[in-house]
């Protein structure tokens, strides 16, 4: 054997060598995946995997709204009904006499801070008004990740049709985390700077790989497949990856924060859609007859170091709440302001700004109370009293 065929015989022994223990490193990562608890699994496992061990997702892709609660869908103690509201089934068309209230926002809407439907906040007010009211449906049209615009357009395409008698609107970080794109240019009312819908999500290559996302996932380099945003694509000009990865680890502001602090580009992108978007849903309730409430968004204590809850977030959330004041103001809405009143009681909140089931309790219990001393249930109808009470 002459030198050539020694060189190429080694070179072929370490290929084989190095695809060996390729293939060793790639079983060692499916074993690890597959064995792993649930809180691991779901970070880790493809989507088939997913599928495999807890059933389709809760979430689908939507051509427009990037994602939608998936109908008919359930899990343990939580569910979403035929419409795809989490929460109980209830017939399309609205029965003689009751009173329809429909909960609008985000993911602290519908609740991702709690595991069972019953605990989120929109439950626990049906609960609360059921014991004075007659007939009160609540409905939860929360929806993770949902800004403003994502509310408009169901609320004009979809919810309409539920013949709602009164909508509560509760919307502020999601609406904020949009504002976190550069350069300016690329912060649009219809939030492509900041997100770009596509119906399917087909993973890459390299996410096929179970010891490549073991290793990139952490390192924020790979999205995982569970992950609710998967049938989003996120644009490079939109900044808030960089910045949630620095407030976890405590090193903002690095690059490029160092030369960009979020406070210039707050000031470049001031809320203006997240104000017209209020707007036009007010203007679109108004000319269907559904009532209007306002709320403003609580934030758990800066001291408290939650994730959401940082000093950058409650400056964002605060400029959204200063606006949904401001157009309560203007318009002459009942306004709820849940930013002043809630508990500054961490223990209440999962993160900065969802909360937990008891924080879902006195949730539902400050937007009870102000309901009740208002006039709009009016027409709810009250529960006949007991003479023996």
């Amino acid at each position: 054997m002459n030198r050539i065929e020694r060189l190429f015989a080694r070179a072929f022994a370490a290929t084989l060598l190095a695809l060996g223990m390729l293939g060793s490193l790639e079983i060692g990562a499916r074993t690890y995946i597959l064995l792993a608890p649930d809180e691991l699994f779901r970070k880790y496992a493809t989507v088939a995997q997913l599928e495999a061990r807890f059933g389709l997702p809760k979430f689908m892709p939507h051509t427009y709204l990037g994602m939608i609660p998936r109908p008919n869908w359930s899990r343990g103690t939580d569910a979403h009904n035929s419409h795809g509201f989490r929460g109980a089934e209830f017939p399309r068309a609205k029965p003689a006499g009751e009173f329809r209230i429909a909960c609008l926002g985000g993911s602290t809407t519908h609740g991702t801070g709690v595991e069972a439907w019953r605990e989120s906040y929109p439950a626990q007010l049906e609960r609360r008004l059921a014991e004075k009211y007659a007939s009160v449906r609540v409905i939860n049209s929360g929806v993770p990740d949902w800004t403003t615009w994502q509310t408009l357009f169901n609320f004009q395409t979809r919810l309409l049709d539920f013949s709602p008698d009164l909508v509560i609107v509760y919307h502020a970080i999601n609406d904020f985390e949009t504002r976190i794109v550069w350069p300016p240019e690329a912060y649009l009312p219809d939030n492509s700077g900041s997100r770009a819908v596509r119906e399917v999500a087909e993973p890459r290559l390299a996410e096929r790989s179970a010891a490549l996302r073991l290793l990139l996932i952490p390192l924020g380099r790979m999205r995982a497949p569970s992950r609710l945003d998967r049938s989003i694509e996120r644009p490079k000009s939109w900044l808030i990856g960089p910045l949630r990865a620095q407030l976890d680890a405590g090193s903002y502001p690095a690059p490029p924060f160092d030369a960009l602090p979020l406070e210039k580009v707050l000031a470049a992108n001031p809320p203006r859609f997240f104000r017209r978007n209020l707007e036009h849903l007010v203007a679109i309730a108004r000319l269907r007859g559904v009532q209007v409430v306002l709320t403003t968004m609580a934030v758990a204590p800066v001291e408290a170091k939650l994730r959401f809850g940082s000093r950058l977030d409650a400056l964002g959330i605060g400029e959204m709440n200063d606006v949904t004041r401001a157009i309560a103001r203007e318009y002459g809405l009942p306004l709820l302001d849940l930013a002043s009143e809630y508990p500054q009681d961490a223990s209440l909140f999962a993160d900065g700004v969802h909360l937990n089931s008891r924080g879902s309790v006195v949730h539902a219990q400050r937007v009870a109370r102000f309901l009740e001393a208002s006039p709009l249930l009016a027409n709810a109808g009250r529960q006949p009293q007991d003479p023996e009470r």
